[in-house]
């Protein structure tokens, strides 16, 4: 949305009605904005405010992009997406070990 910003001279801006997104909910968010800020508004005042951060692993929330994982044909069993580096956002699945590309999960 390029709204104007004094810290990063323009930034986007994600609305979320009718839902208090949970700490697991928002650390997934750093994947596309890892460093992202989190503002929690209610009644038309600033409650919370959260700064985002990458969990350890993502469980059961992506599907590993390698067709021949074993969490892609095997009944009823979670991925789980390792995160290797937080800095560079390198991931990893536990199952197969494939890297991952954050482009490929979010697709």
């Amino acid at each position: 949305m390029n709204v104007p910003s004094v810290k990063q001279k323009k930034k986007d801006i994600i609305k979320v009605e009718n839902k208090f997104l949970e700490k697991k909910e928002t650390d997934k968010l750093a994947l596309i904005a890892p460093n992202a800020p989190i503002n929690i508004i209610k009644d038309y005042k600033l409650t919370e405010k959260r700064r985002i951060q990458l969990p350890d692993k993502i469980i059961g929330f992506f599907k590993c992009p390698n067709l021949r994982c074993i969490t892609n044909t095997e009944e009823g069993l979670s991925s789980k997406i390792e995160i290797i580096d937080k800095k560079n956002i390198l991931l990893k699945c536990q199952y197969c070990a494939r890297s991952i590309t954050t482009n490929e999960l979010i697709k």
